[in-house]
């Protein structure tokens, strides 16, 4: 609840008084803000006194603006003047903040992700399939990225190798080699997720769930259960990209 970002809970909203035909078109199972999804799958106690922003006594923030970030013109890098310093770049744009200028793919992945899910997205199929490109597009940024390091890193292994470089060249290659593959690892488990959250929305339609600032509705069980799967996974994989400075901002 620390971060101020856009959050989701659950709970169930059951009429036990219409007859069943009657009950199976009137039940709505919804995310809103606010609440959590208990355990046992049991709706929670939802008290009159509770305002929109507090929680059993507690401030939650409400959401967080997306991120912006303007297209830039992006600029050629200057060779780097020794080998430490071209071992020091691997980590530009990952765990080294630098001008977007400069970070030609981690900023077209941030510009990419920063309004994939929200308000103006969740209730629009149109806007849920145009943040789905978005993230394809930022998946073959990041495939460029990575493959850009790997040959750059073979290349720092060769020239290690040529100029018998020293032990603490080595320590600090092997480590930032180590940070990098699981930049990528994380990279692409947080785009995967937020793609998949949106694709089940895109795919059951309006017609299966809807959405009112800040609640999402959805008529069966299944769908909400699976979507909320994808939440929780999706939040997760937040919480690790965050962790990489350059990636702090994103609230998705």
């Amino acid at each position: 609840m620390g971060d101020m970002r856009f959050l989701l809970s659950l709970f169930v909203l059951l009429s036990l008084a219409l007859p069943m035909h009657a009950q199976a078109q009137s039940r709505q199972l919804k995310f809103e803000m606010g609440y959590d999804f208990p355990e046992d799958g049991r709706a929670p106690e939802v008290s009159s006194s509770k305002t929109p922003n507090m929680v059993d006594g507690e401030y939650v923030p409400p959401p967080q603006p997306d991120p912006v970030f303007e297209p830039v013109t992006y600029l050629k890098v200057a060779p780097p003047g020794s080998l430490n310093e071209r071992i020091e770049r691997l980590l530009y744009g990952i765990s080294t903040d630098v001008p977007p200028v400069y970070d030609h793919y981690g900023y077209e992945i941030r510009r990419y992700m920063a309004a994939v899910a929200g308000p103006k997205i969740l209730g629009s199929p149109d806007n849920i399939a145009a943040q789905i490109r978005n993230i394809d597009n930022a998946k073959i940024v990041a495939r460029y990225w990575r493959e850009a390091l790997s040959n750059e890193m073979n290349e720092i292994e060769k020239q290690i190798d040529a100029e018998d470089a020293a032990t603490s060249a080595r320590s600090a290659f092997k480590f930032n080699k180590s940070v990098t593959q699981a930049f990528f690892s994380e990279l692409e488990s947080w785009m995967n997720n937020n793609r998949m959250a949106l694709d089940i929305l895109y795919k059951i339609g309006l017609e299966n769930y809807s959405y009112t600032d800040p609640v999402l509705s959805f008529r069966n069980r299944e769908d909400l259960s699976y979507f909320y799967s994808l939440y929780q996974a999706r939040e997760k994989a937040l919480t690790q990209i965050k962790k990489y400075t350059p990636f702090r901002m994103m609230i998705y």
